[in-house]
């Protein structure tokens, strides 16, 4: 195999990439697309929806709003 892709076949994997994550995020949130909802809040509704406490949900907030040591 040659050198053909590079740069285009990189910027192409990762156009793959977000076009399937915002496509399964859409999915898992029954929302028609992810641009224009607020994701805090849907990602919310699925956590309480797929069996976590508002406690967890609320510590899992938390600890992905804290700084990295």
């Amino acid at each position: 195999m040659g050198e053909k892709g590079g740069y285009a076949d990189e910027y192409a994997i990762h156009q793959l990439a977000r076009s399937n994550l915002a496509s399964s995020l859409a999915a898992a949130f029954d929302i028609e697309s992810i641009y224009d909802a607020d994701l805090a809040a849907e990602a919310d509704d699925y956590l309480l929806e797929i069996g976590l406490t508002r406690e967890e949900v609320d510590a899992l907030k938390a600890n992905l709003g804290a700084d990295i040591q």
